[in-house]
């Protein structure tokens, strides 16, 4: 059983999860499906979504244009092909989708997968002068020693994010907090 999601263009709602405006998804236990969707937009530039589906499943994703994905596993392997690359992700070496490539994407039973979106406009701007459109490298490596203080940085936001009510936020802190995690990433995951 396939299933489409599409959301109209030019809505709030669209606008934030562009990466939810058409993509193919596969359910390849449908007895075992279970989805299960948090996304927040924690500024202008950077988002996080969560997302379980209980069962195996299969996903193709269109390019996203206006936006880099990390996707990040935090439980079970994730069977990822995009750019050319077939690579397997894992809670220690995750993968970086091009905004220009489209991807297919493999989850077992049980996968939890923690998506990082962050701006084209916004990584091209903190990217040096003259350096053009970035083109990271598709597999950033999460147990080296930069990787994992990116990743504790990364979880420590999102650890602030669910501690505090909306109100609570202060929205000029968790905008500073999420150009720093990109500001890092750029520091130290190779550009091709």
């Amino acid at each position: 059983m396939s299933t489409e999601h599409r959301h109209s263009a030019g809505t709030p709602s669209a606008r934030s999860a562009r990466w939810l405006s058409h993509f193919r998804l596969e359910q390849l236990d449908p007895d075992r499906f279970d989805a299960r969707v948090r996304h927040v937009e924690v500024c202008n530039d950077f988002a996080l979504s969560y997302l379980t589906f209980g069962g195996p499943i299969e996903v193709e994703l269109p390019p996203l244009q206006e936006t880099y994905l990390i996707v990040i596993p935090i439980r079970g392997d994730i069977r990822l092909l995009s750019g050319g690359v077939d690579v397997r992700a894992t809670s220690r070496r995750a993968v970086i989708v091009d905004p220009a490539d489209s991807h297919w994407q493999v989850w077992p039973a049980g996968a939890e997968v923690l998506f990082v979106h962050l701006d084209v406009g916004a990584v091209d701007t903190l990217a040096a002068e003259g350096t053009g459109r970035v083109r990271f490298r598709p597999v950033l490596d999460l147990g080296t020693d930069l990787g994992r203080g990116w990743f504790d940085s990364l979880m420590s936001l999102i650890q602030r994010l669910d501690g505090a009510g909306q109100d609570e936020r202060d929205p000029s802190d968790v905008a500073c907090c999420a150009t720093k995690l990109t500001s890092r990433l750029l520091e130290f995951q190779p550009l091709m």
